[in-house]
């Protein structure tokens, strides 16, 4: 995840918080098995899907400040997305080996030849070596948005990234399957969860709040909430398509960019920190020890945060600054 915060040092709070919320829904969804009741069943039906939309339209919207503020330089480009690589490589290293034995048993048929292609197209395609998807999206979304700016082609980048979400929710809601287009989505990148089909619709609406300002009356924020999260509730369990987390994530972005934070200030932070280090920090552990946890209880929920900050801190303490801006950026 990166900082909250522009190359001119400015801060936003609300978005520290938001992005500390939705690292807890993720973890959520991933350790969560039906196990919590009436309420979890609705957490996880409605909230924990926005989570990694709203961290796609943060990163839109601060790498889109740091071009606007740098003209869109060389330098600025190059030093976000070398950021982004060396984080999505170490990760990617950390969970290979348990990704390789997953290989072995679920394909056990395969030859090594076919094994080492599979994860050569994991890497470069899917992410899904450790769920790193985001990362990967972010690399290839940050090439595509500074060629849009620098050849001011931003309109183009908005067609694009609108139509490759209709084609990723299509083959989510299972209308594109057995026909051509959805099998080179199958075969290529896995599922409508990669750098095109989600990644740069939601990169290209952070980008363009980084452009214009969009704001509305704070008091009428818990209103708009209420409505949309009553909306959400209804169309999750009727319609198999994703359409409502877009809605859902820009107005949860459009919260956190309202002036209610100030008093959050000197946690910022932390927060940031927490967040990234939550996020990174869990898809190792529900590897590597997935036979361990019992998933979908309160202990396994609070087992994978504490460990993920316990790791961050201890990595914190015995790594050089270098080497900890590899692993968490």
């Amino acid at each position: 995840m990166k900082e909250s915060r522009t190359v001119s040092g400015e801060i936003y709070v609300g978005v520290d918080l938001m992005k500390l919320i939705c690292a807890l829904l993720i973890v959520f969804m991933h350790t969560y098995n039906h196990d919590w009741g009436v309420v979890g069943e609705w957490i996880h039906t409605t909230l924990t899907p926005i989570g990694v939309p709203f961290f796609f339209i943060v990163s839109g919207f601060l790498y889109g400040k740091g071009l606007k503020k740098t003209m869109a330089s060389k330098e600025y480009f190059s030093h976000y997305i070398k950021r982004i690589i060396y984080m999505y490589v170490f990760w990617t290293m950390v969970t290979l080996p348990v990704a390789w034995m997953n290989l072995e048993i679920a394909h056990a048929d395969y030859s090594v030849g076919l094994k080492l292609l599979y994860i050569v197209r994991c890497f470069f395609l899917t992410g899904s070596i450790g769920i790193y998807w985001y990362l990967l999206a972010l690399i290839y979304n940050s090439v595509l948005i500074y060629y849009a700016v620098k050849w001011r082609k931003e309109s183009l980048l908005y067609m694009l990234a609108l139509v490759f979400f209709v084609v990723g929710v299509l083959y989510d809601g299972g209308l594109l399957k057995g026909t051509a287009v959805g099998n080179v989505i199958h075969v290529s990148v896995g599922s409508e969860r990669n750098f095109l089909n989600v990644g740069l619709f939601y990169m290209s609406i952070g980008f363009l709040f980084a452009q214009k300002r969009f704001t509305f009356p704070a008091m009428v924020t818990p209103v708009i909430l209420a409505l949309l999260l009553v909306a959400a509730t209804w169309y999750n369990s009727v319609s198999p398509f994703r359409v409502m987390q877009a809605p859902l994530a820009v107005l949860l972005f459009m919260i956190a960019m309202q002036h209610a934070y100030k008093y959050l200030l000197p946690y910022s932070l932390a927060m940031r920190k927490w967040s990234t280090a939550i996020y990174l920090g869990h898809f190792p552990l529900i590897l590597w020890f997935d036979y361990y946890l019992v998933r979908g209880t309160i202990l396994d929920f609070s087992l994978v945060l504490i460990v993920s900050l316990v790791l961050f801190y201890m990595l914190s303490s015995i790594c050089p600054q270098r080497l900890l801006k590899v692993i968490y950026g």
